[in-house]
């Protein structure tokens, strides 16, 4: 029987590491009886079958940790390993690293007690938990007090590269917004405003027509102005903010940095 298991998107697994080296200076623990799926020494052996042994060992371990983040929470495993362990009524510890992802928690995981393991003292709480679950004695602080300020930086560096990824995301959308024409703005917007996001050229009685949301665009039979709107869904479709949705071309869709986009237009 496990002692530990840690449900995690690779993602973190820097910080699942370094949580596994607090928690063994801390508490003594055999290696072997941790498993921590995406850390060397701690997978799951070569040849088993993946999903019937996470299984046996999520309802089997003595204590769950579940490592929530934005990039676990889109983890199918990490959801699955979660509700099987909260359907067992087994011990289960929801962590978290940041409290940003507070709001990102919903459902059944909500309401249990979260421990946010940036901070110091919630971390000699995890440990003493952990301990009582174990029935073990924790180590002398001095001894695994290193290791939970290496825990700390490594986390305080993730979280960093983590922002640095969402400003050149910001950056790029905001460099995009610039350069659009009226014409793809108003596709955009509106388009976003739709309920499916659809954007769809159609032929009517005056000619050629976009239409999104509920309106018509481009109505006319004025070469000029159709050259500038069939250049907007050319220059939407080559940056990747619309897809199409048909073989002909002629059903579009927005894409997430589409909404992106559009989110960024209508806040100017």
């Amino acid at each position: 029987m496990l002692d530990i298991f840690i449900s995690h998107s690779s993602a973190d697994e820097i910080i699942a590491n370094q949580l596994i080296n607090v928690l063994r200076n801390a508490l003594n623990i055999d290696p072997m009886s941790i498993r921590c799926t995406s850390v060397p020494g701690y997978k799951l052996e070569g040849g088993v079958n993946t999903d019937d042994r996470l299984r046996e060992e999520v309802n089997s371990c003595r204590v769950l940790l579940g490592l929530v983040s934005a990039a676990s929470l889109e983890s199918i495993y990490v959801l699955f390993e979660l509700g099987a362990r909260w359907g067992q009524r087994g011990a289960l510890k929801p962590l978290v690293y940041t409290k940003s992802i507070f709001s990102n928690v919903s459902g059944p995981l909500a309401n249990l007690h979260i421990i946010n393991i940036s901070i110091k003292a919630e971390i000699y709480q995890l440990i003493a938990e952990i301990a009582d679950i174990l029935d073990v004695k924790a180590q002398n602080p001095a001894l695994y007090d290193e290791s939970i300020t290496e825990l700390l930086s490594v986390i305080s560096e993730h979280v960093g590269s983590q922002q640095v990824d969402i400003d050149a995301q910001s950056k790029e959308t905001f460099e995009l917004t610039i350069g659009l024409t009226k014409e793809q703005e108003v596709l955009l917007v509106e388009g976003s405003e739709d309920p499916s996001g659809r954007i769809a050229i159609i032929h009517t009685k005056d000619g050629y027509g976009i239409q999104t949301n509920g309106k018509l665009f481009c109505n006319t039979h004025d070469g000029r102005i159709r050259a500038r709107w069939e250049h907007a869904i050319d220059y939407l479709r080559r940056e990747g903010l619309i897809e199409s949705r048909n073989a002909k071309n002629t059903v579009f869709g927005l894409s997430v940095d589409g909404y992106s986009v559009a989110d960024e237009l209508k806040a100017k």
